[in-house]
């Protein structure tokens, strides 16, 4: 049985207090005016004394503490001050599963964004209300809440931001069974990481992407990930390099490598303990449990996944339970206990469902089948296995064709090898007398192999030249229309306008075409007040509407700026009239929706020859 490891959103939670509060920490040494955007960089403080700060080991202590940091900020005055108490003591709310006093906290944390008009606090408190809503199994809001937190942190360049919710957003996609777009999520936070020498989130990406391959079976990169993850956690960082080793040994057991996992586990014991993390030391207590059951110790295994749901009671979002409830259902059946793993199994496959964990549910249905034949309902455990193959088969379809192939090609194989084995057979049934015949049968047979091989490769080879041609025809389309494209509007560029018409001239038309020609009115005074982005945006809403007022025949160019040009076929200089005006308005028109300023357009037209 494939089980999933038990991290749970309280460890994700305790995570980005660690970033968030070593920000908070230098922010009440060196206090911010109001409208100064957090410094989202954990670089900016001591990691230890964030830590120190969040009490991992004592909740109550730590939600003191923010209380108290709370009451002061009020009294101060200082917005900035009064955002970060309320960010941190949210923070431990949603560590403990605070639902409603979190969600308190959160909104005044929304409406001072709102009042201090900081888009980056509201990208904190959105960021904060996705992971809340993960710890509740609201999949669907925590992705909507992460992905408005992830364009805010976009637009307004903030990196260390963006790494937290890229990598917060890729967990869920994940679970969603969204794999490869997991996969790139993390890769994009593991390169930003790595740009601004963030060594907690270089860590947390490389594990989050050694997850994945986990989930797609390919334990030789998983491991690799993991011990890159480990290598760079610091010696001091007792608890991260606990949580690490639990990962690995995962690895390690996946792969039957129970030795090394057994040193692994033994020392992230070791670690939990010293680091005082209860926490930690529940997710490693699930990994031991995990590799007590590969050493066919299934009581021990059990007692183990039982210390390890008491101690992570107080801390375990939805998630965290459901996985180690399934590891415990696992564990029952192990131990011939197979009702209450039937039962467990029930429920845990409801929740599953109502939090659109996929891999979850896909987890809960390949061991639901085994223990229901167990206690006699064969009809349900077909059912339970026909519900596991449908959701195998939508993660893992490539994986599957794969797999199906080469069963055919074995299938095939030993149909070959029975056939030429029933042969020979027969053959030894024959006199000697029969001795030419049987040499001219495998004269026969050979040839017939031999045409088979070649027939075989001539049509791999035909496969092959016919994937080189069109991959060379489509890589040459590419690059003719990127050579010919403007690439912002969308529109030709000038080298295709020389061109088309050197050539357009050479007909020599009967109806002279029209050329038209239009520029944006100030356009340098949008660049240099309102920016670059902003002019960006300008041209390429004058690009769509240029582009929508075309016909086939007609040739639109951006000739360099903001200058445009339309070679109008078959038009008169009425009809040009009429699309330069059609033109102008569906800009000014659509200028609005597009967070642009009103804009104007000059145009001029002449028959072109």
């Amino acid at each position: 049985m494939r089980v999933p490891r038990a991290r749970g959103a309280a460890r994700h939670a305790r995570r980005w207090l660690v970033l968030s509060c070593a920000t908070i920490v230098a922010g009440a040494l060196t206090p911010l005016t109001a409208q100064t955007p957090l410094n989202t960089d954990p670089i900016a403080a001591p990691l230890d004394e964030a830590r120190a700060l969040l009490g991992s080991s004592d909740p109550v202590a730590a939600q003191r503490l923010g209380e108290q940091r709370l009451t002061r900020a009020r009294a101060s005055g200082n917005v900035t001050e009064l955002m970060d108490a309320l960010e941190y003591l949210a923070w431990v709310r949603i560590g403990r599963v605070e639902v409603a006093a979190t969600q308190a906290l959160l909104d005044e944390m929304r409406e001072l964004a709102r009042i201090e008009s900081q888009p980056l606090w509201l990208a904190r408190v959105l960021h904060a209300e996705g992971v809340l809503a993960r710890r509740q199994g609201d999949t669907a809001g925590a992705i909507e809440h992460l992905e408005e937190a992830l364009a805010l942190r976009r637009e307004y360049a903030d990196q260390a931001g963006e790494i937290q919710t890229l990598n917060a957003l890729s967990i869920l996609r994940r679970r969603a069974g969204q794999l490869y777009l997991a996969l790139d999520g993390h890769k994009r936070a593991l390169e930003l990481a790595r740009v601004l020498d963030n060594r907690v989130e270089i860590a947390e990406s490389l594990s989050k992407i050694g997850r994945i391959y986990v989930e797609m079976d390919d334990l030789e990169p998983a491991l690799r990930y993991y011990q890159q993850a480990l290598e760079v956690i610091p010696p001091e960082a007792l608890v991260d390099r606990a949580e690490m080793l639990a990962d690995i040994a995962g690895v390690q057991i996946a792969a039957a490598q129970l030795s090394p996992a057994r040193q692994s586990v033994d020392e992230a014991i070791r670690l939990a303990r010293l680091g005082s993390n209860p926490q930690t030391l529940a997710t490693v207590y699930s990994r031991q449990a995990r590799l007590l059951a590969a050493e066919q110790q299934p009581v021990a295994a059990l007692q183990a996944i039982e210390q390890s749901i008491e101690l992570g009671r107080d801390f375990d979002g939805v998630r965290s339970v459901l996985v180690r409830r399934l590891i415990r259902a696992g564990l029952l059946h192990d131990n011939g206990r197979d009702a209450e793993a039937a039962s467990e199994l029930a429920e845990l496959l409801l929740e599953a469902r109502r939090t659109e964990d996929l891999l979850s549910e896909r987890q809960i249905l390949e061991l639901q089948g085994p223990v229901l034949l167990a206690v006699g309902e064969p009809a349900a455990a077909y059912a339970a296995s026909q519900a596991f193959n449908a959701i195998d088969r939508q993660l893992n379809s490539s994986i599957t064709a794969r797999r199906m192939a080469d069963m055919q090609l074995t299938l095939d194989r030993r149909e070959i090898e029975s056939q030429v084995a029933l042969m020979a057979r027969e053959r030894d049934l024959q006199s000697l007398s029969l001795e030419r015949q049987r040499l001219t049968l495998w004269l026969l047979l050979a040839a017939a192999g031999g045409l088979l091989l070649t027939a075989l490769a001539l049509a791999w080879r035909y496969r092959a030249e016919r994937g080189m041609n069109a991959e060379l025809q489509r890589r040459g389309e590419a690059l003719r229309r990127a050579a010919v494209t403007d690439p912002l509007t969308g529109l030709s560029n000038r080298r295709h306008f020389e061109a088309a018409t050197a050539r357009r001239r050479l007909r020599q038309e009967a109806t002279p075409p029209v050329l038209l020609l239009l520029d944006i009115d100030h356009f340098k005074q949008i660049n240099d007040h309102l920016g670059h982005a902003t002019g960006d945006r300008a041209l390429r809403l004058v690009g769509q509407c240029i582009l929508d007022a075309l016909r086939d025949s007609d040739l639109a160019v951006r000739l360099g700026g903001d200058e445009f040009a339309l070679l109008l076929h078959g038009a008169t200089l009425p009809q040009a009239m009429q699309v330069a005006e059609r033109v102008v308005l569906q800009v000014q028109r659509l200028a609005a929706s597009h967070r642009l300023p009103v804009l104007s357009l000059s145009f001029g037209l002449v028959p072109w020859r």
